[in-house]
């Protein structure tokens, strides 16, 4: 393989890379007279300077281009947005249980935010999952893998069969259930610091 081609290989584009343009720039440079005559002195004396100086334009953009292309592969932040999972007992079925299960979060959020999470019925009944009932909301990243039997909720004959919603409440601190319900308010929204997802959840008879 030649050179110019794994270099274009190994950058992972296919067009003259910093070295090949370097090199064409040399060869350019080379091919010029060391003493120009007269007449390369006038106009062609021009044209050639103007080509060195455009090649020279285009391989200091293209350098600055692939550093900031490094830099911004190597230094962009990436925000983990606030998600979460819902999984029924050894099925992995998402979203539809059976009475009984255990029902598992897997829970998506940057290292620095706090979870809570709870159940709303059709008929309006609360079920809370975390925080308990004189405590605060988790890290998230207690929720960051699935653990069958420490992390998980069992369905027990609270969760009639029907439809529910499950809340997931991020905040950026700990947070009682208190502080959560009237953050929140009536319409069980977001508010400044704090983030609800939802997700549908079924729950059938055994």
């Amino acid at each position: 393989m030649e050179e110019p081609d794994l270099a274009r290989l190994l950058s992972g584009r296919n067009r003259p890379s910093v070295l090949e343009k370097e090199a064409a720039f040399e060869q350019v440079m080379a091919r010029m007279p060391k003493r120009p005559s007269r007449w390369l002195r006038g106009v062609g004396l021009s044209t050639a300077g103007a080509l060195a100086a455009a090649l020279m334009v285009w391989l200091s953009s293209s350098r600055h281009a692939t550093e900031l292309g490094e830099l911004a592969a190597r230094g962009a932040a990436t925000t983990v947005p606030n998600s979460f999972e819902l999984v029924c007992g050894l099925r992995k079925a998402a979203g539809h249980c059976v009475q009984g299960d255990k029902l598992g979060f897997v829970v998506h959020a940057p290292a620095d935010r706090f979870f809570a999470a709870f159940a709303r019925r059709s008929d309006g009944t609360v079920l809370w999952y975390w925080p308990a009932l004189a405590g605060k909301s988790i890290p998230a990243s207690a929720l960051a893998a699935l653990n069958a039997s420490s992390d998980a909720v069992l369905l027990d004959s609270a969760h009639v069969a029907g439809r529910y919603t499950i809340f997931g409440v991020f905040s950026t601190r700990p947070l009682g259930r208190e502080a959560i319900q009237s953050a929140l308010g009536a319409d069980l929204s977001g508010r400044v610091g704090i983030e609800v997802v939802q997700r549908a959840l079924s729950v059938e008879a055994p």
